[in-house]
């Protein structure tokens, strides 16, 4: 490969030279370059963005799984009688456990027990779940 290059004009003195002088890749000064190649440059580049595309990966599947072990109650969500997930652990009787009927005790009194928010919804759902409205003592309840 050649290549023309302008002869300096403080050279005025070379009559006998040509204006412009050929430029060969042998007659290039190898002096010049400083540094790292650049093939190697190029290589630690593709190193730097394959690492930081693999930390970015890393980081989001481990950002997913930590949502994921989350439980729903703590994104806004509702256990099974409709109660906010920090109610819910706050509440006397939470959804999923089995309750004993005492005497004295009405579908309303349970109810409000679970839910002291949303009693209707409660009542609802237990009415539901034991085909009528009346509780007798000692009858076992599974709470919504």
């Amino acid at each position: 490969m050649a290549a023309l290059q302008n002869w300096d004009p403080s050279y005025e003195d070379l009559v006998d030279r040509p204006k412009l002088r050929l430029v060969t890749q042998d007659s290039l000064h190898q002096g010049f370059r400083q540094g790292v190649p650049v093939r190697v440059r190029v290589a630690q580049r593709k190193a730097r963005r394959q690492r930081r595309q693999r930390i970015a990966l890393v980081s989001a599947v481990v950002v997913s799984l930590a949502v994921l072990a989350l439980p729903g109650s703590a994104f806004g969500g509702t256990n099974g009688a409709g109660l906010p997930g920090d109610a819910a652990l706050s509440s006397q009787l939470a959804s999923g456990t089995t309750y004993v009927v005492q005497t004295g005790d009405s579908l309303q009194s349970i109810a409000t027990q679970v839910n002291p928010n949303n009693v209707t919804l409660v009542e609802s759902l237990l009415k539901h779940e034991l085909g009528s409205d009346v509780v007798v003592p000692g009858e076992r309840i599974l709470i919504p």
